[in-house]
């Protein structure tokens, strides 16, 4: 199969195959690692903040969207090419 049908059919995974593969291993690692930690501090200091109600809630929301999509980009890149069976 070439390249421009599979990238007709899904462009948003085949392209982020691409791009991943091109990032050397050791650092996808530490930038999956660091995603992580920053994510999931992020993530605890927005789910228990004290944020109140009115605008400063807005704050916290956001905070928590940016925690999970730091912790998803991170374990993208550390699940990527990944064996179990290895």
């Amino acid at each position: 199969m070439s390249f421009v049908p599979r990238l007709l059919i899904a462009p948003k995974s085949v392209i982020r195959e691409y791009i991943l593969d091109l990032i050397p291993e050791k650092v996808r690692k530490i930038i999956g690692s660091i995603l992580l930690i920053f994510g999931t501090a992020v993530f605890l200091w927005a789910w228990f903040g004290d944020w109140g109600s009115g605008f400063e809630g807005i704050g916290g929301l956001i905070a928590l969207f940016v925690g999970l999509g730091s912790i998803v980009l991170g374990l993208i890149f550390l699940t990527h090419n990944w064996d179990p069976f290895e």
